[in-house]
């Protein structure tokens, strides 16, 4: 049995879309696919350094973090962690999608970019750190960390 935990560390140089163009309210929804196109359900999320504080998250099968208000270097430090599945080779093929939001008033959101994660190393004991290059913008990088955990 193993687990996927996946730390959303910072953004870093994310686009202005605040109303005068200084700042955002960034945040990062994650979701998942395997290579056969099902979706990895999350367990939990926790802030990075509180883990005997986790949140349920029910088996959802995206994530988010929470909105980090004015500012394009956001530090989230938040954890999650997907349900176990039979074996660590089960993660190999994993692709994660992370779309970074600027949170508006009436709940609207604006794309500051989106990336994706492929899980390739699947046999690590220790964290793997990526940054990632956001897409469809013209800056902006997404910094994260993660690790398969056996059971």
């Amino acid at each position: 049995m193993a687990s996927l935990q996946l730390q959303v560390l910072r953004g870093c140089d994310l686009v202005a879309k605040d109303k005068f163009g200084k700042s955002s309210d960034p945040f990062v929804e994650i979701s998942s696919e395997v290579a056969n196109y099902f979706p990895c359900r999350w367990k939990c999320k926790w802030m990075k350094g509180q883990d005997h504080n986790k949140e349920d998250l029910s088996q959802a099968t995206s994530v988010s973090t929470s909105v980090i208000n004015q500012t394009l270097n956001p530090e989230w430090n938040e954890c999650f962690e997907t349900d176990k599945l039979d074996s660590p080779e089960k993660f190999q093929g994993v692709k994660l999608l992370f779309r970074v939001y600027d949170k508006d008033k009436f709940n609207r959101k604006e794309s500051l970019g989106t990336t994706e994660l492929k899980i390739d190393d699947f046999y690590s004991n220790d964290y793997k750190e990526k940054v990632l290059n956001l897409n469809g913008v013209e800056s902006g990088t997404l910094i994260v960390r993660y690790k398969v955990k056996p059971q």
